[in-house]
């Protein structure tokens, strides 16, 4: 990998190879040129065309998706970014990530990240939509995928209390018995619930936004009818930007389920083993029922 702290001068480099590395002096992530001498976090280019960004909510299937859109012609740079951070899980293990994810985390802002993301390469990441951001994103393809709140709520706390990177550093909540009760603590605790409901409402004009493809965790793992499930995910492998393939969109999406990702626990959240009544009127407080309308699902718990 080469940085551009100070841009080299070589043979065959285009003459305004610095103005185009001018944006990137001082990013302190490292990047590749490649044969067209644009800065890149990896060299690999899919065959699919677009510059792709994963807009996620937090455990709405980021890392399902991503292997989807690998299968269908799209390279990931590995990096999950956000407005001041980057995750940078390039020649990461799985497992080395899982250990201590916080230890990838490097700071940088957006512009920068975005700048490293090519024609047949893609990112994620659970970006808030203002203005600037949507700016920034134009030369994008976006997809924006959602989930029933409660489930991305359960699946949260989960993840929280069974990763390695993140068990150390959550609230006495995690050590209420698992189920019902560790649920309702983790709900009743404002950081969790400030950090996710704050992305539930940062991240929800994504969904009307003309030029993003939104889809929900729903669609993508089958909980809707098949007519409509193969209708969304062939209209998103068309967005894509993916070849024609043998394999139809769904079908390719049935095999990757519960492929191991950074963030897959090795089951899906069942919600009436983690929720209550009392989870429930905690959501209620929060508001979660006019958000979670708001995304299209309907009021009831069940």
């Amino acid at each position: 990998m080469t940085t551009t702290r100070e841009p080299a001068s070589t043979p065959g480099a285009p003459d305004d190879l610095e103005r185009r590395l001018a944006p990137l002096i001082a990013c302190p992530l490292p990047f590749h040129l490649n044969r067209e001498w644009q800065p890149c976090a990896v060299l690999e280019q899919g065959s699919a065309p677009h510059r792709l960004i994963v807009l996620s909510l937090p455990k709405a299937g980021t890392y399902y998706l991503a292997e989807l859109l690998r299968a269908w012609g799209s390279a990931p740079t590995h990096l999950h970014v956000s407005l001041g951070s980057t995750w940078d899980y390039r020649q990461r293990t799985l497992d080395e990530i899982r250990a201590d994810s916080f230890r990838y985390e490097v700071a940088v802002p957006l512009e920068q990240s975005l700048a490293l993301v090519r024609e047949g390469q893609f990112a994620v990441g659970h970006i808030e939509h203002t203005p600037a951001v949507a700016d920034l994103l134009r030369p994008f393809r976006k997809i924006f995928i959602y989930r029933d709140l409660r489930d991305a709520l359960i699946s949260q706390m989960r993840f929280l209390v069974n990763n390695p990177s993140t068990a150390g550093r959550i609230g006495a909540w995690k050590d209420l018995p698992d189920g019902a009760a560790r649920m309702a603590g983790f709900l009743a605790d404002p950081k969790e619930t400030d950090y996710m409901f704050g992305l539930f409402h940062r991240m929800r004009p994504w969904i009307d936004q003309d030029d993003v493809f939104a889809l929900s965790f729903e669609e993508l793992h089958g909980d809707v009818s098949d007519g409509a499930r193969q209708a969304r995910l062939g209209a998103l492998h068309a967005f894509a930007g993916a070849a024609p393939s043998d394999e139809a969109p769904a079908a390719t999406a049935d095999r990757l389920r519960g492929c191991k990702a950074i963030t897959w626990s090795g089951e899906r959240s069942a919600r009436p083993r983690h929720w209550s009544d009392e989870a429930e009127r905690l959501f209620v407080s929060l508001g979660g029922h006019e958000l979670n309308a708001s995304y299209g699902y309907h009021a009831s718990r069940e």
